[in-house]
């Protein structure tokens, strides 16, 4: 997979992308990518899709996300239609074609949550980033030990091409996001996001803003319910 890294000085993109992105320099690793370990999606939680669109200047770009439980953890999943997929950028492939997703447990907290909010970000090419919140406004590194994740166990994930855009999976074990069963199903909230790149001076990054959603305070997070989303 590809080695990029970021550099100091950011493209003119959105002031929210360019503040998530920051707190990845240097952070990006690739490890294989093979099938989480995911349910099957019962025909509530499909019903209950959250979907975006993102517009740059040359197309516009479309997300499906869907998100369930399983019996060890939740599998969020997003498929893209894109017509034209972009995985070329050199300095970060946080700047490719990707979605991302902030975590926690429903909140109330004013910012990121420090305790429990975690940040996963994927791309058309499958190349990741995964952090945890170390204070209101900041993450700490990618794939940090402290994390203690273990690829294949309680963290997995996978992206394919498709024939419209692409399509993404990631598993995180309620273990990893330092919870038991009991005390994440049913109350695990998300906010996803999505950027549509058609090269490094064309792309444009968004979070999902239905429902009053906002990226940066946890507390707003769609809630995951046990039949996906819950927007009511």
């Amino acid at each position: 997979m590809k080695n990029k890294k970021m550099l100091a000085i950011l493209p003119l993109t959105a002031i929210a992308a360019s503040t998530c992105l920051i707190a990845c320099t240097g952070a990006e690793k690739s490890v294989p990518v093979t099938p989480p370990l995911a349910p099957e999606l019962s025909a509530d939680a499909q019903a209950n899709a959250l979907t975006m669109s993102v517009t740059n200047k040359t197309n516009t770009a479309t997300a499906v996300f869907t998100a369930a439980y399983s019996d060890n953890g939740i599998v969020l999943s997003a498929e893209v239609t894109d017509s034209d997929v972009y995985t070329g950028i050199v300095y970060s492939y946080g700047y490719d074609d990707n979605v991302e997703y902030l975590i926690n447990l429903k909140s109330s907290q004013v910012g990121w949550n420090g305790a429990n909010t975690f940040h996963f970000l994927i791309t058309a090419d499958g190349d990741t980033f995964l952090q945890k919140a170390n204070s209101p406004s900041g993450f700490g590194d990618s794939y940090a030990v402290s994390l203690k994740c273990v690829y294949g166990g309680n963290f997995s994930y996978k992206a394919e091409r498709t024939k419209t855009g692409y399509k993404t999976e990631v598993f995180l074990g309620y273990d990893l996001l330092g919870l038991d069963k009991a005390t994440a199903y049913g109350n695990l909230s998300v906010c996803p996001a999505m950027r549509n790149t058609r090269d490094y001076a064309d792309t444009v990054w968004a979070f999902y803003g239905e429902y009053g959603c906002v990226w940066n305070n946890a507390s707003t997070f769609i809630k995951v319910g046990a039949d996906g989303y819950q927007t009511e």
